[in-house]
């Protein structure tokens, strides 16, 4: 990239908002003159510079991993809170604060499904036997959630294509079985064949279709 684009925000206490933002929300300052300070949190950057304006509105959206601290601390430095916590999806949840400099933050922290306790959604095209559904949704549960997306997306569609080529139309817990088996990395094995194992299929069994799986390619 030729350029590097940067919000301006001209307000009477420049400096004091700049530093404000360096010491309490990530950003740091990437340069500055007499009349002007340009910060950056490594996602955007924000130039503030002399102005008479004594009203500064800066909207800012602030995910956090930890929610409940997060708010604290911001309740901590002076931050004015706006109301009671809102839910705009299922899987947000935000809380709006009002703080010096006149700016507005928005704390929200992304909601997962192990968060919520709620089964991973299939997102299936086919039938699913409701033992087949149940015993996908479990082992998803295993993987890492930054993964399990990506992981749904492979097992479903080699679950359904098993069903398909078998003329059934509705996935099976065998099908389910053979899809992780084939779809898991190999160095996940291990976890995923155990994990298996817990659930009651047999040594012998995964065997016995990885071996199947091993002839058909």
């Amino acid at each position: 990239m030729e350029f590097v684009a940067a919000i301006n925000y001209g307000y009477y206490q420049f400096r004091e908002v700049a530093d404000f933002l360096c010491e309490h929300l990530g950003f740091q300052e990437v340069s500055s003159d007499d009349i002007s300070v340009t910060v950056n949190n490594g996602v955007m950057s924000l130039r503030f510079f002399m102005h008479s304006n004594k009203e500064l509105s800066l909207q800012l959206d602030v995910e956090a991993t930890d929610y409940k601290e997060t708010i604290s601390k911001f309740d901590s430095i002076g931050f004015r809170n706006l109301g009671d916590h809102s839910t705009p999806t299922k899987f947000r949840v935000e809380q709006s604060f009002h703080g010096p400099f006149g700016l507005h933050l928005t704390i929200y922290q992304v909601l997962t499904e192990d968060d919520l306790g709620i089964p991973t959604d299939l997102k299936a095209t086919l039938d699913w036997k409701p033992d087949a559904e149940k015993m996908a949704q479990d082992l998803l549960k295993t993987v890492a959630i930054a993964f399990r997306e990506l992981a749904r997306k492979k097992m479903v569609a080699q679950a359904e294509s098993y069903a398909i080529v078998e003329g059934t139309m509705e996935v099976t817990r065998e099908d389910v079985i053979k899809a992780f088996l084939y779809t898991t990395p190999y160095f996940k094995q291990d976890d995923m064949q155990n994990s298996l194992i817990e659930m009651g299929v047999t040594r012998e069994y995964i065997d016995k279709t990885i071996t199947e799986l091993d002839e058909a390619f």
